[in-house]
């Protein structure tokens, strides 16, 4: 990861118009879980139930908790992308920890050269972490974790 931090370029970015959940997020409590209201977007069953690909609250959130920034940001400029991801990654940390202060949280960033995603849970330790904290560098694209 730090290969790609050390190359973000300071060039201005375009945020499109429906950029708002990336700088100003708001979010919910659903079934023992805390999400990015997305307003009408939000399509949730009923009730968390534990499936064959998500097997807890955890992945549950890490799944619908996830932003790719190349969908809000306009730029020709891969790392660009990096740096608003690592902008939103505080953001969100913040508010999170304003919003719900004792809960734990797990915020991580995941790029590849090109596109980059941002992505919560709130880290249960009867769950453990989404992704595996001792092998951070083997997975493919870089990853940042941030525990708050």
């Amino acid at each position: 990861m730090q290969r790609y931090i050390d190359e973000i370029v300071r060039t201005s970015v375009k945020p499109q118009s429906n950029s708002s959940i990336l700088f100003n997020p708001r979010f919910m409590e659903w079934n023992d879980c805390i999400l990015l209201d997305m307003g009408e977007k939000n399509d949730l069953p009923q009730e968390f139930v534990a499936d064959s690909i998500i097997h807890d609250r955890t992945g549950f959130e890490a799944s619908e908790n996830h932003l790719h920034i190349n969908d809000f940001i306009s730029t020709n400029e891969p790392y660009q992308l990096l740096h608003v991801g690592l902008d939103v990654m505080r953001i969100w940390g913040t508010e999170l920890k304003r919003e719900y202060p004792d809960a734990p949280f797990h915020l991580i960033l995941s790029f590849d050269g090109d596109e980059c995603v941002v992505r919560f849970h709130v880290y249960r330790i009867a769950e453990g972490a989404w992704i595996n904290l001792d092998s951070l560098d083997k997975y493919n694209e870089g990853l940042m974790l941030e525990e708050i």
